[in-house]
């Protein structure tokens, strides 16, 4: 409705739709019995109250409707009572008023439009799907599909607490559906006492499966670095070193078919603006790249000092990644909202030589200033919304998206959520010669 209709006229009653009931109700109750009177109902989309001849248009002409209004009844006075077009649409089919529609939105799973090809692809996380563990919150997830059973890993630390995340542990959840909801399976490893990288904290794990052995990569505090931990099993027993190995704070790392490995994580740049600051906002927070032969490494560095690998100084951390063949991708959490325009929403980049990426779309795959939309057409808002995460299938194609995500009430605890793709990043077969 256009912005000139008269802003008292909102706050009235629903005269319109009430006369249209209430007219419908008279000639049916006046027809002979056995004759159904003819009604014809006209719905238009998005036109405005004055958008017609008859209610004052001097640039639209329509005689037919100003002739239908001069011989029958013209209503001035409604209001609108719902910001968008489809709760009216539900109201007329059901014979309910808007109002009491509350499920006017039941079945309809389209995104809104979205030039981010990932999100398009994007479907609604079950209301009782991912993983969840009462009284603990559960953070960094990483899914792995061993036969038919679905293996999500995650940091966990007591709920009454979320700034105890520094000392959290790992743990692992199954499931046969890959949406969950998951079941939790037990500890995967806790922090060792003593003189060890991971001593005070095991934090952000990633699994990974490669030469037929189960990689388990993740940050150990107080070293802030990462190390590997390995199994024959995904189940473990898990074999840990002592000294941490990959240069990176939560880092994505994509193992090659030869061994190869590429990863991206967060470093601490000084800010011009700052100099000599040490605190979390007045530093730059960058994605540097490198590469080992091994997960176990030495790494060398492909950036250096206060270069990124993000266009425009781009901050962001908790990356993500994975390879098509020919690209590499990142999902990551646009820490300021410089890329995307929300702060700490989830952003995706893509790479063709790993070492300088581009923003896909401005448009963030979620954000916690906009609540999550469930299949049950239920919604919430969270608190946080952060550590994003893919699983592919055997093919490399996208077929979930991961998030973490802490409720307003941070003591009800986070849980991991999961979101369907429709196989993205499929690449179409090739015409036989």
């Amino acid at each position: 409705m256009k912005s000139s209709f008269p802003h008292s006229s909102f706050f009235k009653c629903g005269a319109l739709g009430a006369a249209c009931l209430l007219a419908a109700a008279a000639l049916l109750h006046a027809a002979p019995p056995g004759v159904k009177p003819n009604i014809v109902f006209i719905l238009a989309d998005d036109l405005g109250w004055a958008d017609l001849g008859c209610y004052g248009s001097a640039f639209h002409e329509t005689p037919s409707l100003d002739r239908l209004a001069k011989e029958g009844m013209r209503f001035t006075d409604a209001y609108a009572s719902a910001p968008v077009c489809s709760p009216t649409r539900a109201s007329i089919l059901r014979g309910r008023s808007t109002a009491r529609l509350h499920d006017w939105r039941k079945g309809l799973q389209a995104q809104m439009p979205t030039d981010n090809p990932l999100k398009a692809k994007m479907g609604l996380s079950l209301p009782d799907g991912g993983f969840r563990r009462e009284g603990f919150h559960l953070w960094d997830p990483s899914i792995i599909k061993v036969g038919d059973t679905y293996h999500m890993f995650a940091s966990c630390w007591p709920s009454e607490n979320f700034g105890a995340w520094k000392s959290s542990y790992i743990i692992r959840g199954t499931s046969k559906n890959l949406l969950g909801p998951y079941t939790f399976a037990g500890e995967v490893f806790r922090p060792r006492p003593g003189d060890f990288f991971d001593s005070q904290g095991c934090h952000n794990p990633k699994i990974a499966f490669h030469g037929g052995k189960y990689y388990l990569y993740y940050l150990g505090i107080p070293a802030w670095k990462s190390g590997v931990a390995v199994s024959d099993s995904v189940e473990g027993p898990w074999e840990r070193r002592k000294d941490w190995c990959i240069p990176a704070n939560n880092p994505g790392l994509w193992i090659h078919k030869d061994g190869s490995v590429y990863g991206v994580g967060k470093v601490k740049v000084e800010n011009p603006k700052f100099p000599g600051s040490k605190e979390f906002d007045e530093l730059l927070h960058y994605i540097h790249a490198y590469r080992a032969d091994s997960i176990f490494g030495p790494y060398t560095m492909l950036h250096k000092g206060s270069e990124n690998a993000l266009p425009g100084n781009f901050q962001n951390e908790d990356p993500c990644l994975w390879y098509d063949g020919e690209r590499y991708h990142m999902l990551l959490t646009d820490l300021h909202g410089l890329a995307t325009g929300f702060h700490k929403s989830f952003a995706y980049y893509t790479s063709p030589d790993g070492l300088s990426y581009q923003l896909v779309s401005k448009d963030p795959l979620f954000t916690n200033q906009i609540p999550i939309r469930f299949a049950d057409c239920s919604e919430e808002k969270f608190l946080r919304i952060e550590r994003p995460n893919v699983v592919l299938d055997e093919h490399g194609a996208v077929i979930a998206v991961l998030a973490a995500c802490t409720p307003e009430n941070q003591k009800e605890g986070s849980r991991i959520l999961v979101f369907p793709v429709d196989r993205f990043g499929v690449k179409p077969p090739q015409a036989s010669p």
